[in-house]
């Protein structure tokens, strides 16, 4: 399955926050403006609602999570992405 892909925040300056939770909204180029509320659990896991979908990645070690067409990444320099199914036209 394909994503088109979008950074959201990088967690390093969530984290500066001190903050557990924070809603965001982003111009994602193609789609428009779309919220999202970014939150820290307990075990330091971060996750992202998106369009009433809750994504953890790195639950169940899994990075990108995917869920309902939708999907959240991490990568190496903490950046939050997210990914919508990509149309397979």
């Amino acid at each position: 399955m394909k994503y088109d892909w979008y950074k959201i925040i990088n967690l390093g300056n969530f984290d500066k926050l001190n903050i557990n939770d924070y809603e965001i909204t982003a111009d994602l180029e193609d789609r428009g403006m779309q919220n999202f509320r970014i939150m820290k659990g307990l075990s330091s896991l971060y996750s992202v609602i998106l369009d009433n979908i809750f994504l953890t990645p790195f639950l169940n070690n899994r990075n990108g999570y995917n869920f309902q067409d939708r999907s959240a990444y991490i990568d190496n320099a903490k950046n939050l992405w997210v990914g919508y199914k990509a149309d397979e036209t």
